[in-house]
């Protein structure tokens, strides 16, 4: 026989010579088939299947017979090692699962490396499932499988591409309302098993990238500019998600502390845009009823000569306006109205109190939910005027003490002027007055007081007549 046959057993016989002593004995060997992916430079070529279709394509091999090729991975490096090496080309998404099975295919390690004698990709202790990722697609990778020589035997293989999931991720509005602007940071939270994803808006901002979770920030944009992102996996385009985004700056009377002041004399009409409203301190309650903390007016009544009338024309959305006493942190309602249903006008009728300051509040009638408020107008009327804010620089007069006339300058058109006693009574009036002077002769001697009304408002200055 020429060569022997592996698996057989054979039986040899060692003589040992020497001047003196002569002697002979059997040893008993075995001929084993070393398998060639013993080494790296044999390595047996292995297909990566899709993600799932593993099952049915399995190979299948044992370390019965193979050697510790001495290349040891960072997880085990406590041999001997007796391993069997595999190349594949890595999947698109740069993951692949390594799935083993069989008798010993629990107690299977494997390694990685991006050649023979390369830098190592990865490795994993004893499992049944390994996953490596962070390989680039299309690259040929090296597969390093051995059992502790305690675990030798028979096994199953098979991998597996991790395949690719729905990329996640969130958006963070950085408001600049100083500048009427605002920017946006697009946070990455998973990948999707992609190795890179780039990230991109529909305003021309130049395309950003991402190879790990992270955040990137766009802008600035204009104040109500509505922006759509989109996060993309570079290796396979079919798995992109996007998300919207608009923002307006709140409006200046967002809150009831910042509460827009209704001017006098009434009526008085404001409209905005409340789009940018915020709930910011939460839902307020109105005779039991919630709505939405929205946007904010206030006044002082001064004089009341009958009812006020508030009036809320909603366009676009279900506005609700409510009205309240006390302060912003003690808020006491005094009437409210909700009619219900997109666009539909709001009106209170009450009748305020002297000197008392109410809030208004103007937002999405729902009690429950953040809803969105949207443009409006208010109207504010009635026979009610403001706290007397009168300036005093709007008019003087000459002489004082007086004889037979006085005579005034006035900055704004005088509405009314009137005369009266130390007792409140009217002694004079004149109501738009042509000229700049009066005569007082009839007036006994005594003090006065005259009151000038511009623009609803009354200025009050004392005369002495002689």
């Amino acid at each position: 026989m020429k060569y022997p046959t592996p698996g057989t057993v054979y039986y040899v016989r060692v003589w040992v010579f020497d001047n003196d002593y002569a002697d002979s004995f059997n040893i008993c060997a075995k001929i084993v088939d070393v398998p060639d992916n013993d080494v790296c430079s044999g390595a047996e070529t292995l297909t990566v299947y899709a993600p799932g279709d593993g099952p049915g394509h399995e190979i299948y091999a044992n370390t019965l017979t193979a050697t510790d090729s001495g290349v040891y991975s960072s997880c085990d490096n406590y041999g001997p090692n007796l391993d069997l090496w595999y190349t594949f080309t890595a999947p698109p998404s740069g993951k692949i699962k390594l799935i083993t099975g069989g008798d010993e295919g629990r107690n299977i390690e494997a390694a990685i490396y991006d050649s023979c004698g390369g830098t190592e990709m990865g490795c994993h202790g004893n499992s049944t499932e390994k996953t490596f990722d962070g390989l680039t697609p299309g690259n040929t990778y090296f597969l390093q499988v051995w059992h502790d020589s305690s675990h030798v035997g028979d096994f199953s293989m098979v991998i597996e591409d991790v395949g690719f999931s729905n990329i996640i991720f969130n958006t963070q509005i950085v408001p600049d309302c100083t500048n009427n602007q605002f920017s946006v940071d697009v946070n990455v939270t998973d990948l999707g098993g992609a190795l890179s994803v780039t990230i991109s808006d529909d305003q021309g901002n130049a395309n950003q990238q991402l190879s790990h979770t992270g955040t990137v920030r766009f802008g600035p944009y204009n104040n109500g500019t509505t922006v759509v992102f989109t996060v993309t996996n570079d290796a396979d385009s079919s798995f992109t998600s996007s998300q919207t985004v608009h923002y307006l700056c709140p409006p200046p009377n967002d809150e009831c502390a910042n509460a827009q002041s209704i001017t006098y004399p009434l009526p008085y009409t404001h409209s905005q845009d409340a789009t940018g409203a915020t709930n910011n301190a939460g839902f307020v309650t109105c005779n039991g009823n919630g709505m939405n903390d929205g946007v904010w007016y206030k006044f002082t009544a001064g004089t009341v000569n009958g009812t006020l009338s508030i009036e809320v024309v909603p366009q676009g959305w279900d506005a609700e306006v409510a009205v309240y006493t006390g302060s912003c942190n003690a808020l006491t309602c005094v009437a409210r109205s909700d009619s219900g249903g997109v666009n539909i006008r709001e009106r209170i009728n009450f009748t305020p109190d002297a000197g008392t300051t109410y809030y208004i509040n103007v937002g999405y009638w729902e009690g429950n939910s953040d809803g969105e408020e949207g443009p409006f107008s208010i109207t504010v009327s009635g026979d009610v005027t403001g706290i007397n804010t009168f300036d005093k620089n709007n008019f003087s007069f000459y002489p004082n003490p007086a004889g037979h006339k006085i005579i005034w300058q006035n900055k704004k058109t005088i509405e009314k002027l009137q005369i009266t006693n130390l007792t409140g009574q009217t002694v004079l009036t004149i109501q738009n007055p042509k000229s700049n002077s009066l005569k007082i002769s009839d007036l006994p001697k005594g003090i006065y007081f005259i009151n000038v009304y511009i623009n609803k408002q009354r200025g009050i200055y004392k005369m002495v007549k002689e």
